[in-house]
């Protein structure tokens, strides 16, 4: 069996977009079905053709304790309805148990889909 697998989203930990420290911005954080090193992104836009955010960024941290969080992804613009796909551009780290989804401004997104190795 292949070490590449889609870890399982157990739940969605956080949501904001009305908060002083996520003006501008709205975000997700989800924690994932076990610890890994994230190595592909999928952020879908589609069917959001006039409320698609003009750009996400990726987070993670290795434990929502310490509310550590690294960039795994930088802002980058999106397109609506759209399917977009990032390997290439993710920083390598580790043991990652949660992810934050950024979007600037908010808007929607239809899915959002982390694959990797489990640890």
């Amino acid at each position: 069996m292949s070490a590449l697998r889609e870890f399982l989203l157990s739940d969605v930990v956080a949501l904001a977009d009305t908060a002083d420290e996520f003006a501008g911005r709205g975000m997700a954080v989800v924690r994932l079905g076990t610890r890994g090193t994230i190595t592909r992104v999928e952020v879908d836009t589609r069917h959001f053709k006039g409320n698609a955010p003009a750009a996400c960024s990726l987070d993670l941290c290795r434990t929502a304790a310490t509310g550590d969080w690294q960039e795994l992804l930088p802002r980058t613009p999106l397109q609506a309805d759209c399917h977009h796909g990032f390997d290439k551009t993710l920083r390598s780290i580790a043991g990652a148990t949660h992810v934050r989804l950024n979007i600037f401004p908010d808007g929607g997104v239809a899915r959002l889909r982390l694959f990797g190795r489990a640890e």
